[in-house]
Formats: C-alpha cells, structure tokens, sequence
C-alpha cells in the first residue's frame, strides 16, 4: 500500500485534484446560479456580503498554516503524523476563532457601512463561516501530505457539495437570509468536525519516521511568510467587491459579483499545473538546464493555452446569453463587468507565482503580492470615481498586467534570459488566431433572433469545430493531445 502511494504517476495526482477542485468551482458557481433565482438581488447581495467579510476573516487567520501539512508530513510516522496535523487543525481553529470573536463587535460599525441594518445579525449567526472556509482550504493539504491525492480530491468536492447544500436547501423552500447563514454556520462546523476525524484516522505514508515533526514555533517560521502573502492576496483579490459593497446597495453588489466570476478553469488549470511541475523545474534550474526548463515551461503554456483561449472568446461572444441562462434576466448587467475580468484569462496560461519559487525567489513572490495590492486599492479607488461601478474591474484588470510584468522581469533576471526566450510567442500567436477565425465564423449566429440555449449551443458547436479543424490543420494538435483528452475525459487514470 505505501508503494502504491508513493510511486503513483504525476498525471494521475494532477488529475485527482484537477478533478476535486474543478467539482468545488463548478459547485460554487451553481450556488451562486441557484441564490440568484431564489433570492430577490437585495438579500443576494446582502448574502454576498456576509461572504466577502467572513472570506477576508479566513484568508487573513490561517497564517499559511494549512500549506505546512503538505511540506511536513510526508516525512512523519503515523503517530506523529496524528500528532503534528491534530495540533495544526486545533491552532487553525482558534485563529478562526478568534477573527470571528476580534469582528462581531464591530458589527454594527460594518453593517452600516455597507448599508443595510440587518447585516449586524447575519454576521453573528454565521460565526462559524471562517471554520468551514478553513476547512475547505485545508483538506487537500492534509491528505496530500499523507500521500492521498484520491481523497484530497474527493473531499474537496464532498465539503465543496456539504456546504453549498446547506444554503441550498433553505433557500429553495423560501427561508430567510437569518435561517441560510445559520445554516451554512452549521455546515461549516460539520466540516471542520470531519476535518478532524479525518487528522485522527491518519495512517502516515512511512511505518517509521524519516524526520521529526517541527514544533509549533519552527513550524509558524516555515508558515508565516505564507500567511503573510495570503493574508496580501486575500484582500487584493477582494478588494473591488469591497469597494462595490461600501459604495453602492445590495443590489449592485449581487450584479457586480456574478460578473466578477471567475471562469473555474482558471484556479484549476494554470495553477495545478504549476504546482505539479515545480519539482522539476527546481531540477532543472539547479542543473543550470536554463533551455530545457525553458521549453518544459513554454509546452506547459500552450498545453493549458489550448483549453483557456477558446474558452475566453467563447465566453466573451455569449457573455449576455451566459449571464441570463446561469443567473436569470434581472443579471444580464453583469455581462459588461464579466467581460472585463475575462481580459484576464489570455494573459494567465501559467502561475508565474511558482515559476519564481522554483527559481528560489520568493521574495518576487511577496513584493508581486504587495505590488497588487496597491495596484487594486489605487486604480480601484481611482476609476470607481472616474466611470463609476465599471472602475474596480477595469482597476483589477490594469493590475493584472502590471503584476505579470512585474513577474516576467523577476524571471528573466533568475534565468538570465531576454524577455524574446521566455514566451512561444509565435505559437501563442497562432493559438489566438485560430480563435479569432473561430470566433469570426460563429458570431454571425448571434444576430439571428433566438434564445440564449440555442445561441450558446449554435456558437460554441460552430467555434469548437472551426477551432479544432484549425489547429489540426496547423498542427498545433496532435493525436496525444487528442488521446490525452480522451483519457481525462473519461477518467481512464494510467
């Protein structure tokens, strides 16, 4: 058994949390979807709210303690493995705890910021969100520390489902937002309460230890640095809603946060990606093999660039249509704010977060974190006065790009290499211009009158078949990435 944990192959451990964290985005996406039918735009927003504050509570208390299970851990017997993670779950807790415990006092203070009375209550019924949001951040670390990538991927989905039913349920049957917080209070418990049993039924990789568990102080000095650049990232990635949320009603919020969606391919593609190839491109930078960590990087590019670019054309063509089958009439706003964000999505085929830690500069990491902060508070603040509620997207979107080309310069300096070497510029290129011949064909299905199923179906058939015929014609797809796609597809693991 522990052979078979250890020795399985990286395309199978990929997938497994491909698959876990694609079912969690999808999954927050139809609740999303499902609250914005059931609920009026006013208790939406206002439950986004309730969101957006107890997110910023989580992100900011877990010091980047769950990513140190996974550093840790594989190395421990089991009895210490029971030991290091029980003690973790119990810090992590009480950090959680106690950023609740810090806010409701100034529950009325943030209600009437944001506009809406009732918001003092929601807060202290749903005391128990940053438990569960921990909870969900923190399984996969667990159990990929003790060599499950199976289970870190079935248990995100399980918590993922656990926790979105929980809002579901009361929403669909006419509750109120007093009984959909208390509710998924409750579920955020629940899953903390399987987290623990999950740490207590532990059965480490290595009948004997290989390394000492660290004690607490030597393992917040591994953590806090982490802690530190999530606690930057959390509230940068916020900040627009933030802002939406202190300047305008419920109402605005509940549209402004459907369009800020994020596509679900982008957490789940790129950045899985990534993190299964640092190892080797850490290998490859310490053997000063500058060409070949090249090359591994640009095939990792296009690989992920051939799923991301046609899916951004896509959407931005059907972002009304979108907008109105997922979430209704009353949010075809949102289509304007959603394809603002989706600017973004060309421009991020790859995490270049792990690029720079693989090249051991991780300082970049932490100065990139800080760069975006400013950069989102700034031009945030900044458009949301020049052009209105369209000015924290636009912000996020300019800060994107300056934050990439703070990035490509810190990793053209770690690899000596010019900018020119650093992207496949020409067949990056040649991906976008076969989208754009796709795209080209299959907008005129947009003009004639119809609904939005039979616009989305038409197009996106139209798209996918121009697309593929394109890039088989010029050979940027071959028959392994045709096989590769078969295999996941119908998750035939090797």
């Amino acid at each position: 058994m522990t052979r078979s944990r250890i020795a399985r192959p990286l395309s199978d451990q990929v997938l497994y949390i491909v698959l876990g964290t694609g079912v969690r985005t999808v999954v927050d996406l139809c609740l999303m979807a499902v609250l914005a039918r059931a609920l009026t735009q006013t208790d939406f927003g206002v439950f986004r709210q309730v969101l957006l504050v107890y997110g910023l509570v989580a992100g900011i208390a877990t010091l980047g303690l769950p990513p140190s299970l996974a550093f840790y851990m594989p190395g421990a017997d089991t009895t210490a493995a029971r030991r290091f993670s029980t003690r973790t779950l119990g810090v992590l807790a009480l950090l959680c705890l106690v950023g609740t415990a810090f806010l409701l006092p100034f529950g009325a203070w943030i209600a009437d910021s944001f506009g809406y009375a009732e918001l003092q209550v929601l807060l202290a019924l749903a005391f128990l969100l940053p438990l569960g949001q921990m909870s969900l951040e923190t399984s996969p670390y667990l159990l990929i520390g003790l060599g499950r990538y199976g289970r870190a991927g079935a248990m995100s989905a399980i918590m993922a489902l656990l926790q979105a039913g929980s809002v579901v349920a009361p929403a669909m049957l006419g509750a109120g937002l007093r009984a959909l917080c208390l509710s998924a209070s409750l579920a955020a418990g629940l899953n903390f309460l399987i987290l623990l049993v999950i740490a207590f039924r532990t059965t480490a990789i290595r009948e004997q230890a290989q390394q000492p568990v660290p004690s607490l102080p030597e393992q917040l000095r591994y953590s806090l640095p982490l802690g530190v650049q999530g606690m930057i990232s959390t509230v940068s990635q916020r900040l627009d809603r933030l802002f939406i949320g202190l300047s305008f009603p419920p109402a605005i919020l509940a549209v402004y946060s459907v369009g800020a969606t994020e596509v679900p391919l982008v957490p789940v593609l790129p950045y899985t990606v990534g993190r299964a190839l640092t190892p080797h491109f850490v290998r490859l930078h310490r053997e000063g093999n500058t060409l070949e960590l090249i090359s591994l990087w640009h095939r990792s590019i296009l690989k992920v660039g051939l799923v991301i670019l046609p899916c951004f054309f896509l959407c931005f063509l059907l972002a009304p249509q979108l907008m109105t089958l997922a979430f209704g009439a009353g949010f075809v706003g949102a289509a304007a704010i959603f394809r603002i964000y989706l600017l973004m999505l060309p421009l991020r085929p790859t995490a270049y977060g792990t690029m720079l830690q693989a090249l051991n500069d991780t300082p970049g990491v932490m100065y990139g974190s800080l760069l975006a902060l400013s950069l989102n508070g700034v031009l945030g603040l900044a458009l949301l006065s020049a052009i209105g509620w369209l000015g924290p997207a636009v912000g996020a979107v300019a800060a994107q790009v300056i934050l990439i080309l703070f990035y490509m310069r810190r990793i053209a300096r770690g690899l000596e290499r010019p900018w020119r070497d650093l992207w496949p510029w020409r067949r990056y290129a040649i991906l976008i211009g076969v989208c754009v011949a796709a795209s080209t064909a299959a907008t005129p299905l947009l003009w004639l009158p119809s609904t939005p199923v039979i616009h989305i179906a038409s197009v996106a058939t139209t798209f996918c078949v121009v697309y593929v015929f394109g890039l088989i014609k010029l050979g940027e797809l071959d028959k392994g990435d045709l096989d590769r796609l078969v295999r996941w597809t119908t998750l035939r693991l090797s």
